[in-house]
């Protein structure tokens, strides 16, 4: 894939930002989507693969059937294949809008990406996903 930019679709009014490590199409016709991953496997991984596919679809007019999917793991050298299914991309698309309505009941003002204030935002009970979490400088100086 060599857009050096972010690529996007538009649904439902929403801009869905798509940034595939690798994209080509093999000896059969298929267009395989790589994602390299420098972790260890996430259930979060297929997800990703599935919006990457969804951007597929979208952008160069592929039925999900000729599209497959390969999450390479270079920590520990394995790869995964992944076929996609018609389900799994109406599972990404929803899951995509429900998401947004969460991200957005948060937002003061949607068209900035302002939040509302700190006060909506509730503090975790489950203390060990404090050292992996983005925003863990905002609860820095209260007790969690």
């Amino acid at each position: 894939n060599d857009e050096d930019i972010f690529s996007s679709i538009i649904y439902d009014s929403l801009k869905i930002y798509s940034k595939i490590d690798l994209l080509y199409k093999d000896y059969d016709g298929y267009y395989v989507i790589v994602d390299w991953k420098t972790g260890r496997p996430s259930e979060s991984d297929k997800e990703q693969l599935l919006v990457y596919a969804w951007y597929v679809i979208e952008q160069y007019g592929v039925h999900y059937s000729r599209i497959k999917g390969r999450l390479e793991y270079l920590l520990d050298g394995h790869a995964e294949e992944i076929i996609f299914k018609d389900e799994d991309i109406q599972y990404i698309r929803s899951k995509v809008l429900n998401d947004s309505k969460i991200i957005n009941y948060y937002l003061e003002d949607v068209i900035l990406n302002k939040a509302k204030p700190k006060a909506y935002f509730n503090k975790t009970s489950e203390i060990y996903r404090c050292e992996n979490c983005k925003f863990r400088m905002l609860c820095k100086e209260e007790v969690v």
